[in-house]
């Protein structure tokens, strides 16, 4: 799940909204002092809920249940009177409750699955369905300043033609032994589709490099799922899965696809690491035009934006979780050959070297990085530095994740006091958010944290090539 498929609303609006409780109150941008987002349901909920009844709905439907995904990835089931401020909850679209401006509670027309036209790191997915009709339909229009091709021919008939034969297609071969029979429909599908259509860069992306047809560049999977207890077997509306994998190194947001190279089997030294990423940020930030202060700013925040690595238990995780191995390596690692979609390896090494679950490196990091500041006293903007640090894969906009380590070890930096990981989340960082975003500029300060952040993906995309 990604942003983009997602909507924030208060929680005390979504369980009156799942219920569908007369009294709802009007959502606003702003907060309303005399209705808290912790608000209990109202009574006549909570004594259904105690009762042991299933609440019932106004228009007699039932809607007890939703699925809460949690930060870890696990997801549950829940009564929706359990539906608490921060939680991820997945209702089906028929439940409506959106239109095409957002949040519209009195709705009850199925929303649009969008869920084909979000970004994800690990490349694009299209599903083949019957919704897909309904998503070409939904964003028949162009976009404001594009120009259809074919002027105001309607492309219905052909739409509906393409989709057709793509649902043929994946009941006639529910396998995935006809990849090149997919990769013939997809451009008649591109064609069908008017200028600027956001489906079309879906399909576009699965297509890939058009002079390269020897092989699909997307994978074909089918959805077919078995219940685990009962093996019985069902299949989704959607069959079929495209899927076109991006680089390894596309994954910048968890700890171990911020620790992968491009390059399968290689490591990267801390120290080299941190020279390359400082330099490709400073030259960007010279290119770019920026000042002298700011372009030692994220020249600084390069060199020492992974020193929270230096912690022995991520060494250990970006081993495979041998703690023996890390122990005995002459220097830390920044990077490894190691592969971010492959979650079951990541989360195997993490457990087998305890390094706490969320916990992130770029707060070590950042505290380390305060000692180099204090210690060689440069004209520079210390809070700036510390911020780009901790934000470098996009996190600590304002915090970072709150986790206490339950069993803190000490981490040794060369030329500085042994430190420990007992202190793990800085709270001065809300406050030092709002005066950078002051200072700079909200677009300014974004610009600073993007040179950082694709230096160190850039780096990560050629770190570990063979010398020449």
């Amino acid at each position: 799940m990604t942003s983009e498929e997602t909507i924030d609303v208060p929680a005390r609006e979504v369980r009156r909204w799942l219920h569908q409780h007369d009294d709802a109150q009007p959502v606003a941008d702003i907060t309303i002092p005399d209705a808290p987002d912790d608000e209990p349901p109202p009574p006549d909920l909570n004594r259904q809920h105690e009762s042991g009844r299933a609440p019932r709905c106004r228009d007699g439907r039932h809607r007890p249940q939703v699925l809460r995904h949690r930060r870890d990835g696990r997801s549950e089931i829940i009564n929706a009177l359990r539906v608490q401020p921060g939680d991820t909850i997945i209702v089906p679209i028929e439940y409506g409750g959106c239109d095409r401006f957002g949040w519209h509670p009195d709705s009850a027309t199925p929303v649009v699955d969008v869920a084909d036209l979000a970004a994800r790191t690990r490349g694009p997915i299209l599903r083949i369905g019957p919704h897909l009709q309904q998503l070409v339909t939904h964003l028949a229009v162009p976009f404001p300043g594009t120009r259809d091709p074919h002027g105001t021919t309607d492309h219905t008939d052909r739409q509906q033609d393409v989709i057709d034969e793509l649902l043929r297609l994946t009941r006639e071969h529910p396998k995935p032994e006809q990849p090149h029979a997919y990769a013939d429909l997809l451009p008649a599908l591109l064609a069908a589709l008017p200028t600027g259509n956001p489906l079309g860069q879906v399909v576009q992306s699965l297509l890939g490099n058009p002079l390269n047809r020897r092989r699909p560049p997307f994978t074909v999977t089918p959805t077919r799922q078995i219940h685990p207890r009962t093996g019985a077997t069902w299949t989704p509306e959607f069959p079929i899965v495209l899927s076109a994998a991006r680089p390894r190194y596309a994954d910048d947001a968890s700890e171990y696809g911020s620790s992968s190279t491009a390059h399968p089997h290689s490591h990267v030294g801390l120290d080299a690491h941190h020279h390359a990423v400082a330099a490709r940020a400073a030259r960007t930030a010279h290119a770019v035009g920026l000042d002298r202060r700011l372009v030692a700013a994220v020249e600084a925040a390069g060199r020492w934006h992974d020193e929270g690595k230096r912690d022995i238990r991520f060494q250990a995780m970006l081993l495979g979780g041998n703690r023996a191995v890390a122990d005995l390596a002459p220097a830390p690692f920044a990077k490894c050959g190691i592969n971010p979609a492959n979650h079951t390896q990541a989360r195997r090494a993490r457990e087998a070297a305890a390094y706490p679950l969320m916990m992130r490196h770029e707060a070590l990091s950042a505290r380390i990085a305060e000692f180099h500041l204090a210690d060689q006293q440069l004209d520079i903007d210390v809070e700036l530095v510390l911020h780009l640090i901790a934000s470098h894969h996009g996190r600590s906009r304002s915090l970072l994740p709150p986790v206490t380590d339950p069993d803190p070890v000490e981490v040794t930096v060369p030329g500085h006091p042994t430190l420990t990981t007992e202190v793990t989340v800085d709270w001065r960082s809300p406050a030092r958010f709002h005066r950078l975003n002051h200072t700079y500029g909200r677009w300014g300060l974004a610009l600073l944290e993007t040179i950082v952040r694709l230096a160190d993906i850039w780096c990560s995309t050629h770190d570990g090539e063979p010398q020449a």
